[in-house]
């Protein structure tokens, strides 16, 4: 490794590529990652500090990792907790990426957040062809989409919402920043839609409405309005929503069932958990009359973790989130009583996080490896405004 420099420049230009890469493709972003990770435990033991563990989010993260760790013990299925495990060293970035960025021998935060813009604006571009291309040789509609990949572009037009217009990200050439923001914004968009996943749309619209309304943009809220029923107008897009009640029939098979028989009753038989990612489709074939083949998750975050790691499982994850909403927004209101030109960034990843939690109440994307390393970069950005705020007013 003569070639790799081992210091926080490097960490922070790893987790850049990392941001970059998580939106395209899971095998390069989770190398770039583990390589960071290296590459950070290497800084740190030549003296540079390189994770940041002087920050309130460790309690609430340690904990989660004692309950994950404790579950492979009282599980029933401990080899198949045991393999998901590795996934635990993604909560390490929580604690890198305040510890890497904004120093005067690295990068600032900046090329994170517009790297990882970046990587979902390509991906929109390629879903821009590839489903339009997907529909003409035959394939479904309905059918071309992921559950994954939306949820990128949910989350990119959250930030680009609360930071456009604001000289809160530096880009170099051969963008200005009014136009790589706005094709951005476009693909994205374009991504969200033709992927056609409903509750990726609702949280999306409600965590842009919040995040309007807190910055008072009635103008916009009611433009966004007008689109939205325009939009509505569209054939595809009114039968997808048309198909919203289908959710609701036991003969679906889907999401109520899931949430008001299969659930509870699986939890109620096993208050301990079945184990960490251990959940099989044949564990539901006894609590319902139909479930949907192939299915392994009951498409609820709280529901989910709480049958894989017990009652205190769901409770300390449950925790976890709130903990993190009310400091996200107590990061957000610091940047903004110093009239900081990052509390427009605090505000969007703020926005996003919502957006994810929201998308979590009808989607199991927690335990999405892409979705939770997105978590987990935006608890990290916010750990780091968080920190910048309160240092500039001690």
């Amino acid at each position: 490794m003569k070639w790799i420099q081992i210091d926080r420049r490097t960490s922070a230009t790893l987790l850049c590529l990392f941001g970059f890469a998580l939106p395209l493709s899971l095998p390069v972003a989770e190398a770039f990652f583990f390589l960071a990770l290296l590459v950070g435990a290497a800084a740190s033991l030549r003296g540079q500090s390189s994770f940041c563990f002087k920050t309130a989010y460790l309690i609430p993260v340690l904990l989660f990792i004692i309950v994950a760790l404790a579950g492979v013990i009282w599980s029933s299925r401990p080899q198949a907790s045991a393999g998901k495990l590795h996934r635990l060293l993604f909560l390490l970035v929580i604690f890198q990426i305040p510890a890497v960025f904004n120093r005067a021998d690295s990068l600032k935060i900046d090329c994170l957040t517009t790297s990882f813009i970046l990587g979902v604006a390509i991906k929109g571009g390629y879903d821009l062809i590839r489903i339009p291309l997907y529909v003409l040789r035959g394939g479904a509609l309905y059918d071309a989409g992921s559950m994954t990949d939306p949820q990128f572009y949910m989350a990119a037009i959250c930030v680009i919402a609360a930071i456009h217009g604001k000289r809160a990200l530096a880009l170099c050439p051969p963008f200005d920043r009014f136009s790589f923001f706005l094709l951005a914004l476009m693909s994205s968009i374009s991504g969200l839609i033709l992927h056609f996943k409903r509750g990726v749309w609702i949280s999306t619209a409600l965590s842009i409405g919040l995040l309007l309304c807190i910055k008072r943009r009635w103008r916009t809220i009611a433009a966004l309005c007008v689109c939205a029923l325009l939009l509505y107008l569209v054939p595809q897009v009114r039968q997808r929503v048309a198909q919203l009640p289908q959710e609701f029939s036991e003969q679906q098979g889907g999401r109520w069932v899931l949430w008001t028989k299969v659930g509870p009753e699986l939890i109620s038989e096993n208050p301990w958990g079945i184990g960490w990612h251990a959940t099989r489709n044949e564990d539901f074939l006894n609590y319902a009359e139909y479930v949907q083949p192939k299915l392994d998750h009951l498409h609820n975050n709280v529901l989910q973790i709480t049958l894989e790691l017990g009652f205190l499982g769901g409770a300390v994850w449950t925790g976890w989130m709130l903990w993190t909403l009310w400091f996200m927004w107590q990061a957000y209101r610091k940047c903004a009583v110093e009239s900081s030109k990052y509390a427009s960034l605090a505000l969007g990843v703020t926005a996003a996080f919502v957006a994810l939690l929201l998308n979590g109440m009808v989607e199991n994307n927690f335990d999405d490896s892409e979705i939770m390393l997105l978590f987990c970069m935006l608890m990290g950005i916010a750990n780091w405004i968080s920190q910048r705020a309160s240092s500039s007013t001690a």
